[in-house]
């Protein structure tokens, strides 16, 4: 067992631990995009996001208003920013 394999052990058991909030889920159910939800509870702006993922502004947006879905490696930097499982992020899909 390499250090890599320590790593993925470690985030397979921190993700199984995961609970969402009851704020988010109440977003989500009422129309709102996952991305968006946690960015909000996060209390952090679109720039701050896009910032930190390295992601537009733009882009979110157009992710917040289902007129693009982002691939699987925003999704990785995305869920790193707002400190959440990637499946966090497409429980909607």
């Amino acid at each position: 067992m390499d250090a890599d394999d320590i790593a993925a052990a470690d985030r397979a058991r921190a993700e199984s631990d995961f609970t969402i909030p009851a704020e988010i889920l109440d977003a989500i159910l009422a129309g709102k995009a996952p991305i968006m939800a946690w960015r909000e509870y996060r209390l952090i702006t679109k720039k701050a996001l896009g910032l930190k993922a390295g992601v537009s502004q733009s882009a979110l947006s157009r992710m917040a208003k289902g007129q693009s879905q982002p691939r699987p490696a925003t999704i990785e930097r995305l869920s790193f920013a707002l400190a959440v499982p990637e499946w966090a992020l497409t429980i909607d899909q």
